[in-house]
Formats: C-alpha cells, structure tokens, sequence
C-alpha cells in the first residue's frame, strides 16, 4: 500500500442544477438546434399543408339600420298609452336577425335546401382544394377496394332543413356597430356572390318582416285605440247618468255649477258676510256722531255729515258771523246793538246746526237698525236652509263622489282623444322602422384562411414545441455532457477531454499500432494536457503509480491506459503498463504474449514472484521507454492475485524501477476487483465518458471511492464529440478545436534509452 496521496479526495456530489442565464439558454438552443429546427419545420410544414386543405371561405356585410330614434319616441308613447314597458334594444334587434326564425324564412326564399355548400346530402357538387379532394378521392378508392362503398341513405328532407338552417346560422354574424342603430349582417361563403346573397338576403327578410309586422301593429293600435275609445265614453255616460239619478232619488236640484241648495245656501252666506259688514260700518258711523253730539261741537260731527250741504252752508255761516263779531268787539263795546244782535245771530246758528246734528244722529240710529234687521233675516233664512242641508248631508256627500268620478272619466276620455289625435295626425306611424342602408358587395378576395396569420401561429406553435423539447431535453437529461457539470457533481477538477477517434478500439496490435502513429492530434494533444496534469500537479513528485478506473465498462480506460502510457515514453519517462483487467485483458490483447517484440515477457504471476524480473520486460513504444507487464491468459481467480502481498511488493519495485506506472482496472460498478486496488496506488484517474455516463452512475462510483478513501487525483472526459462538445463547454475548458492542435510528426529523443 502506497503512503502517498492525491491532494484531490472525492468531495460531496452537488445535485443542485446551476443557475441558468441567457448565455445558458442559448447553449441550450446551440445543443439541439437540429431537432428544434426539425420540429419548427415539421409545423410549418403541416401549418402550410392544412391551409392548403382548407376550403377559402369569403365574408360579405350588410348594413341595417333598425329602429330610429323617433320610432323610438313613438313606440315609447304607445306603451305608455297601453300600460306596458319600453322599447326593445338595439341587441334585441341584432337577435331577431340572427334568430332561428328569420333564418328559416332566409332558407325558403334563397332555397338554401338546393346549395351544396349547406346540404350535405349535395357536397359532393361541391368542388375540393386538390389537396382535400385527393384525401377523398384516395379514400373513396379504398373504400371501394375493400367493398365497404356506403350505401345511400333515405332522403329527409326535415333533417336537411335544420341541417342547413344550422349551417346558415354558423355562417352568419350579426353585431352592433358602436352606440348607433346600425346593425352590421356578415355572411361567410365558400363564394363571393353567396356570400353577398346571403347578407342581402337575410338584411331584406328582416326588413320585410318588419314592414309586416308595423302594418300589423298599426292595424292593432287602430282597434285599440277605438276599443279604448268607445270604452271611455261608455263610462262618461254611465258616470252621468248615475249622478242624475242620484239627484233624481235624492230630490237634489241642479244648479249652473252643482246642487241648486248648495249654490243657495253659498249666495246666503256670501249676503250674511255683507250684511255683516253694512252694520259695523253702521255702527261705527252711529258711535261717532253719537261723541261729536255729546261734545257739543258740530266739527267732529261734521266730517260725518260732509255730504249735507245744509251742514255746509250752515258751518260757513259761522265762520263768517264769528269773525264779523270778532271785529265788531274790537271796534265797539260788548252792549253795543251791534255786537248784540250779532251775538244773538251766532247762538241761533249754532242752535240750528245742533238741531241738523240730532237729525244725523236719528238718522244713523234708523241706518243701525235697518242694518241689524237686514242681517238677522239673513242669518235666519240661512239657518234654515242649512238644516234643511243637513238633514240631506250623506247624500250630498255621496253626489259629490258621484260627480267627481264622473269628471274624472271625462278628463280621462279627453286627454285619450287629444293623444290619440296625436298619434294618428302626426304622421310618425307612417315612418319605416327598418331599412338597409348598405348592400352587401362581392369581396374581392377571401376572408379564410388568413395565410398570414396561420403562418405565424404555426410558427409560434413551431417554436413553441421546439423550446419545449429543449426544456425536456435538458431536465430530463441524465448523462454528463460538460466539464462544469463534471465538476458540479464530484467535486474534481477536469484533467482532460479526450477526443473520440473514430475506427479506434485497442483490442490488437493493429489498433496499437495505429494509435502509436498518433491519428488524431487533437486526441495526441489531449493526452499531453492529461499526462501534464499527472506530473505537474500537487505532489506530483510522489505520483509514480496511476490507476485508471471508470464506473462502467465501455468507457475508455484500456484506451486512457496505453495512450497515456504511451505518450509518458514518447517524452522520454520510463514507464510500466500494469493490465489488472483480469477478466477482459484488452491491453494484453493489444501486446499479445505472441508478439515478436514481447515473446520471452514474464507474466504477472511471475513478476509477482519475483520483482526483479520486471527487468526482463521488452522495451515498447516509439522511444523505447515503454514495458508492459500482462497476466497470464490462463488465470482462473482473479482475486488471488488482488488479494496476494506480493502485489504489494511489486508495485513498489516498480515506483522505484520506473518513472510512471499506470495500472489499467475493470469497471468499479461491476466487479469488485478495483477496490481492492484503490489504496495500492499513488492516485487514481476517474474516467467519464461524454454523454453517456449516467450522474446516478458517477454518484455511486464517487460513493464507492470515497467509501475506500481513494486517492482520486481528477476526472478525465473521454469519447468527446469535440463539435458537439463545444455548446455544453466554456472557453475556460481549453483548446478543444482540432485546427488549433500542432503535433509534429517526428519529435526529438529528450533522452537515450538506457
């Protein structure tokens, strides 16, 4: 057992996909972009073939203008004359258009039932895009040629009806065009002109069916309206004449404005109230002339008798004789007869206005009285004929009901006549409630299939699928294809990429040969970058003896082994190739015991024997610095010579006989054999081949070297497809590229043989 390690121990498997960036997503598409260029292929492909199948349909649009504004208002005043709600909607309209109904009459008037596009008992006239009738000419042809030729059905022409009614439907679309009254009719058709048929078509059927059905509603509205009429005046009379017989039964006469009694008793009220008046005003008259008389002063009697023209004169009288007395007291004495008799006129006056004073007050008095007469007369006759009212009082309740009613159904019937009126004089009625204010026209080109659109969901669907089987791809890929992955996952450094040689397996000298004459320099460069990293690496002064191992079989360790034994001898290292392969040999294979080179070679079993013998080996390879070491062909127990301590002894005469000893192993997974080497050698090489090891496959390896403490030195790429290689890998990998390889083809011997 070796006291040197490789500074490399396997470390913890990292199962955690990386991170994945946009560099990484178009390595993905640089991986598999033939398959994904395949699958955008194929459906576009099949997107251009299906609309090569498909039957070009053309779209034609009518436009209607259904029912205005002042329809609107006028049927709106219809309803409300009928009690019922408003006005259907414009989408109400769009719905008889597109109603199973109106599409009915459509069929019967353009006899749809005879068109091969909607009956399908008449497809067969109808004529195929050559790719869809070559499908059904070759089906029919097969069908006839395996005699299942279908027999013709029975005719129904009910079920052919609602086919085609069903077709026409699915053929036609009815929309509102904004917030307006216009409905747009579209037709879809396998022809221009049916398409335009059609929209026309069902445009003037719903014209016509409005027209018929306005007629119709006008012949109602006319009987409605005379049914209403006669109606309300039938019950104006009976309303009157039920309020006469009231009266009549009631012995209440009528008036000009109602009852006779009542119109009465409202003329005696109006007189009392006026009666009432006349004696106030009369008392207030007789009070005041009553104060002035009382004073002794004809002036505030005066202003009640202003209309006397006594009382006037007689009042100017007095001023005249008061102020002739005035003067004639300032002229002469008091006794003088002047003055007396002057005295004496003025006292007779004022008597005389005293005495015409009394008369107003009599006569005042006299008005009072008149007054008081007058209304208590009034008031009684009142009385009177309000008792007599009151006695009658349920009756003229029960007349004023009766009158009321009947003024109300005579209000009604007047305010029916004048809307009637109205309506039927205005002229409103006679307007049309629907037309078709556009034709549809014949489109020039067809509306289906949009080719363009098609094409671009095609590829999008295309492009689509591609990306999904990259993803799947990707995810669902289970073989390490990248040295970052490698890395990732064992926790290794990558010590090289070993190119695939096509033609190349060493199972003979042939095969050898041939590698030895270097037939790929990209292979011969790698294999240079792998023995670098052998000896120049950590420790590499007490690396001299390399295992090389791999999970699987298949994987290129017998190839590893000679080719970088090979190149350690090309640069001049004594090296010793070890086949511990016990079970297949291939190395032995490929340096057979017959070979003139190696005849008199002792085998393995002798070497271990003796160590010293290993100096009988033939000096192999192009500078001679190369000896193998075979087992014999007629080993039976390979483990008695793994588990023998004479192994020991030989591998180490051979680290101190030899530069670098390389020890070729069978697969870790399979046998046993190579664990019981693992802590025998200086360092070990894992061999991984490029998409097909499995990562389940190099876990258990790690597992199982890790289990025996390993010393792993580095994973080796092998069997690498360098062009496909190249979009899993960075630039940081190295120099991958073939052109960039310069191996010459003779090179210097750095050191005679010894």
């Amino acid at each position: 057992m070796s006291d040197v390690v490789a500074t490399r121990l396997p470390g913890p498997v990292n199962d955690t996909p990386a991170a994945v960036g946009l560099g990484d997503i178009f390595a993905m598409i640089r991986r598999h972009w033939f398959a994904a260029g395949l699958i955008v292929g194929v459906v576009l492909a099949l997107g251009v073939l299906a609309t090569a199948a498909m039957i070009p349909k053309y779209e034609a649009q009518a436009l209607v203008m259904v029912r205005g504004e002042r329809i609107e208002s006028l049927q709106v005043r219809i309803d409300q004359l009928r009690g019922e709600p408003g006005f259907p909607t414009v989408l109400s309209e769009a719905e008889i258009l597109s109603s199973p109904g109106l599409l009915d009459s459509v069929v019967e008037r353009l006899d749809l039932t005879s068109d091969p596009e909607f009956n399908p008992r008449l497809e067969d006239d109808f004529e195929l895009p050559p790719i869809r009738a070559a499908f059904a000419d070759g089906r029919e042809r097969l069908l006839a040629l395996l005699g299942l030729t279908p027999e013709p059905r029975a005719r129904n022409p009910e079920l052919e009806r609602r086919i085609v009614l069903a077709r026409l439907q699915g053929a036609v679309a009815v929309e509102p065009r904004g917030r307006s009254y216009v409905v747009e009719v579209g037709a879809v058709s396998r022809s221009a002109a049916a398409a335009a048929r059609l929209a026309n078509g069902i445009s003037e059927a719903y014209v016509a069916a409005e027209r018929a059905e306005r007629v119709e509603r006008l012949a109602e509205l006319d009987t409605w309206l005379d049914q209403r009429l006669v109606q309300l005046r039938s019950d104006v009379v009976e309303r009157a004449e039920a309020v006469e017989a009231f009266r009549q039964s009631e012995d209440l006469f009528e008036g000009q404005s109602g009852s006779l009694q009542l119109e009465e008793l409202s003329g005696l009220s109006d007189r009392l109230v006026d009666a009432q008046a006349d004696t106030a005003r009369a008392e207030a008259q007789l009070s005041e002339v009553q104060r002035a008389a009382e004073a002794g002063s004809a002036t505030e009697a005066l202003s009640l008798a202003v209309d006397a023209p006594l009382i006037q004169r007689l009042r100017a009288d007095e001023i005249e004789l008061g102020s002739r007395l005035v003067r004639l007291s300032s002229t002469r004495g008091p006794q003088h007869p002047e003055v007396v008799s002057a005295r004496r006129e003025l006292t007779e006056l004022r008597g005389r206005i005293g005495g015409e004073i009394q008369k107003i007050v009599t006569l005042a008095e006299a008005r009072l009285d008149n007054a008081r007469a007058r209304e208590q007369s009034i008031a009684q006759a009142r009385q009177t004929l309000k008792n007599s009212i009151d006695e009658k009082r349920e009756a003229y309740i029960r007349l004023t009901e009766l009158e009321r009613d009947a003024e109300l159904a005579r209000t009604a019937l007047d305010s029916f006549q004048t809307q009637a009126n109205q309506l039927v004089g205005a002229g409103e009625i006679e307007q049309p409630t629907a037309m078709m204010i556009s034709a549809a026209k014949a489109p020039l080109s067809p509306s289906q299939p949009n080719r363009k659109a098609l094409f671009a969901l095609s590829l999008a669907a295309g492009l689509m699928l591609a990306g999904l089987y990259v993803v799947l791809r990707e995810v669902t890929e289970q073989r390490v294809k990248s040295g970052a992955e490698l890395r990732r996952l064992s926790g290794l450094r990558l010590l090289a990429v070993l190119p695939r040689v096509r033609g190349l397996r060493v199972r003979s000298p042939a095969a050898r040969r041939r590698l030895e004459r270097r037939p790929d320099p990209a292979f011969a460069q790698a294999m240079r970058r792998l023995y670098a990293g052998i000896r120049h690496g950590d420790n590499s002064a007490n690396l001299r003896c390399v295992m090389v191992c791999s999970g699987e079989s298949g994987e290129g360790k017998t190839l590893t082994a000679i080719g970088l034994a090979q190149e350690a001898a090309a640069i001049g290292r004594r090296t010793l190739l070890i086949d511990l392969d016990l079970h297949k040999r291939d190395a032995s294979r490929a340096y057979p015991a017959d070979d003139p080179e190696g005849r008199e070679d002792p085998d393995l079993a002798a070497a271990m024997e003796l160590p010293e013998r290993l100096d009988q080996l033939t000096w192999r390879g192009a500078a001679g610095r190369l000896r193998v070491l075979r087992p014999r062909s007629d080993a039976v127990d390979p483990l008695a010579y793994l588990e023998h301590p004479r192994l020991d002894v030989l591998l180490r005469e051979a680290r101190r006989r030899f530069d670098l000893v390389i020890v070729d192993t069978p697969p870790l997974l399979t046998l046993p054999d190579t664990s019981l080497l693992v802590r025998r050698v200086d360092a070990c090489l894992l061999l991984v081949r490029w998409n097909r090891t499995k990562r389940s496959a190099l876990r258990q390896s790690l597992d199982l070297l890790a289990a025996f403490q390993a010393p792993l030195l580095g994973c080796v790429f092998t069997q690498v497809d360098l062009k496909r290689y190249g979009a899993y890998q960075s630039t940081e990998d190295g120099y991958l590229s073939p052109a960039s390889v310069y191996v010459p083809a003779e090179r210097k011997q750095l050191v005679a043989p010894s």
